[in-house]
């Protein structure tokens, strides 16, 4: 498949950091909605900003990706597209 050939170059390519946040869920839905695609299976560089921010802030609870950006931004995160 061209579009998994060229998202599994993006992916491992030493130069792109990957960010994901709860990346585990999406993986899982790409594994049962893309079967055929192999691009989510390896990652050159990946960072879960989750984990990294549960780690940082000693956080033990789940904490959502729209309460990191309120953090950090002191600005609501607007998932509209």
């Amino acid at each position: 498949m061209v579009l998994d050939a060229m998202l599994t170059e993006i992916f491992t390519d030493e130069r792109t950091l990957s960010l994901g946040f709860a990346f585990a869920s999406d993986t899982s839905m790409f594994k049962q909605s893309l079967p055929a695609m192999n691009f989510f299976k390896r990652f050159a560089r990946f960072l879960d900003v989750q984990t990294y921010w549960q780690a940082i802030k000693k956080e033990r609870n789940q904490i959502g990706l729209a309460k990191v950006v309120e953090s950090i931004y002191k600005m609501p995160l607007c998932k509209g597209e």
